[in-house]
């Protein structure tokens, strides 16, 4: 649920290798100890990378932070909302930045 981008013309400061969770989803995560979990979450990377590996420029939209202070924002592909597809395709549920209620190893 996580990108890292560069923003192009902005100071490398500021504009490379910036984090951007997208916005509404949780997907799994790649550092989980459980095994069904980790083979999820690099499905999940494995079909992000697919998206943007032709086109890897993605558009941000609704910017905000979390609670962390962390980047949010939907993020739109050439073959559209990357939130949606990864909840089309069962790797990622909606998270509205409260208690996460999804067990990806059941």
């Amino acid at each position: 649920d996580t990108l890292t981008i560069d923003i192009p013309d902005v100071p490398a400061l500021f504009g490379d290798n910036i984090k951007v969770r997208i916005l509404g989803i949780d997907t799994p995560e790649m550092k989980s100890s459980c095994e069904k979990e980790h083979i999820l979450a690099v499905s999940a990377k494995e079909l992000v990378y697919t998206i943007t590996r032709d086109y890897p420029y993605v558009t941000l939209l609704n910017t905000q932070r979390d609670k962390y202070f962390r980047i949010l924002a939907n993020v739109q592909t050439s073959k559209g909302d990357l939130a949606t597809i990864l909840l089309e395709n069962g790797l990622a549920v909606r998270y509205d930045g409260g208690t996460k209620e999804k067990n990806w190893c059941e």
